[in-house]
């Protein structure tokens, strides 16, 4: 394991995007929203003869069904749990790819990849871009760049962004400071789930503020160089704040997840952070970065309700969770 996986857990590239033939979301007819749905599925779905095998698409019906497991994965954002007009996601089988239709804008392409590699991710996000963009022309203008509904995306419409777990910056008391020294470089700091999110499991997202006179490279290079800065920082407070009470936590938190009958998500995340510092400082068993990060989704009360595909109420699903981490940890 490397020190920057064990910090990082995963990192995402989102590209904002409209049609140019098309009015901007809210203005838009839902017959027009439906044409920029089948604009963006005649692209990506008939690309070749295995896309239909690599992507599928959720109508807004189905995410009603699917939208709350989605949203535990990072496929989608929670506003589009709450659209009335026609939208929809593709998402590639594998789950790592997302295009959300009818956000906030026509396309918001997502791309995340596990770990540490924001250039992967780009390169795969751009591919998806120029396949999208043989549907229609977008809406792009020479001076300003890429023009999208809310003017903080204007320009390259690139939001590169890492998430990180920092229970050390968290425990020594500096996450605030930490919050107000990234922001003068135009970094913005959100909790698991994106804006207006509780930073739940000690997990926060970095990512650009700025989409309007960088380029895609100089905003990636710039966030690398925060995020950089920020892995050595957790790192270096995790080896002063190791003592015999964070051991004991640690090897608490171990036990409970291990043993437990019934845990609530927040019970579970606040101890999944603890677990997965305790790997990382050698306290624990080495498991692998991702049986431990896919257990974020998994135990997601949305995902284990999908999974389940029955109703259940609190109780059955705290219990559920209680399952999955004993057959994964023993």
């Amino acid at each position: 394991m490397t020190n920057k996986e064990s910090v990082v857990i995963s990192t995402r590239i989102r590209l904002a995007r409209n049609y140019k033939k098309f009015p901007f979301l809210p203005k838009i007819s839902d017959k027009q929203a439906t044409e920029v749905i089948e604009t963006a599925k005649g692209c990506m779905l008939t690309a070749s003869s295995a896309a239909e095998e690599e992507f599928r698409f959720v109508d807004r019906e189905g995410l009603k069904r699917e939208g709350g497991s989605l949203l535990e994965k990072h496929l989608l954002s929670p506003n589009m749990l709450n659209l009335e007009h026609p939208c929809g996601v593709i998402v590639s089988r594998d789950e790592t790819i997302s295009v959300m239709l009818n956000e906030e804008d026509h396309i918001r392409i997502q791309v995340i990849e596990p770990g540490y590699d924001l250039r992967k991710a780009y390169m795969q996000a751009d591919k998806l871009d120029n396949l999208l963009e043989e549907g229609a022309e977008y809406a792009f203008h020479e001076h300003y760049g890429y023009l999208t509904s809310c003017p903080t995306n204007i320009g390259t419409g690139l939001r590169a962004s890492v998430m990180l777990h920092l229970p050390a910056i968290v425990m020594a008391n500096r996450m605030n400071e930490l919050i107000s020294t990234v922001s003068k470089f135009g970094i913005t700091v959100r909790g698991i789930y994106g804006e207006g999110s509780e930073a739940l499991g000690n997990i926060f997202q970095f990512s650009n503020q700025v989409t309007l006179g960088l380029s895609e490279k100089e905003t990636i290079d710039k966030l690398e160089n925060v995020v950089n800065q920020i892995i050595d920082q957790e790192i270096s407070f995790r080896q002063k704040l190791k003592n015999d009470n964070l051991i004991d936590k640690i090897s608490r938190s171990y036990g409970i997840l291990k043993y437990a009958y019934l845990i609530s998500y927040k019970e579970f995340m606040n101890l999944w952070s603890y677990v997965r510092l305790g790997v990382s400082m050698g306290i624990l068993p080495d498991m692998s970065w991702k049986t431990l990060n896919d257990l974020l989704y998994r135990c997601g009360p949305y995902t284990i309700l999908y999974s389940s595909k029955e109703n259940m109420d609190a109780a059955r699903r705290d219990k559920a969770r209680a399952e999955i981490l004993k057959k994964t940890l023993q």
